[in-house]
């Protein structure tokens, strides 16, 4: 693939951060795991990516103007030990989302957290 031209320097797959787009070929998506940009890679990140994904291929395959614009979330649950958990959401360039961190690390929240983690 990086003979093709379609990784990066990375080895992900060379695509706009935004519209997930190949940033030289107009017919490639890439979401997931595969793509060459700095972000956490996470179940959550590819749930959200997929109907960015999803919506530009149908506008890309109608002759439209790509618009889903994918923001950068992702999140990923902290195991703190045996009964405690926190959680880690972010952004594009790891800007914090809106509820990161809003467990604390230890007490109260943090053990109820983890069992609502455990039951999930």
């Amino acid at each position: 693939m990086i003979d093709a031209g379609l990784t990066n320097e990375t080895g992900g797959i060379d695509v706009n951060k935004y519209t997930l787009q190949h940033k030289t070929y107009d017919n490639i998506f890439a979401f997931g795991d595969a793509v060459g940009f700095e972000t956490t890679r996470t179940h959550s990140a590819a749930m959200a990516q997929n109907p960015i994904v999803k919506n530009n291929i149908l506008r890309f395959l109608q002759g439209k103007e790509i618009n889903g614009i994918y923001d950068g979330y992702t999140f990923m649950p902290f195991l703190l030990g045996h009964s405690y958990a926190s959680n880690f959401q972010h952004l594009h360039d790891y800007e914090p989302a809106t509820m990161n961190h809003w467990v604390p690390q230890y007490g109260i929240f943090a053990n109820q957290y983890f069992k609502r983690m455990i039951k999930s």
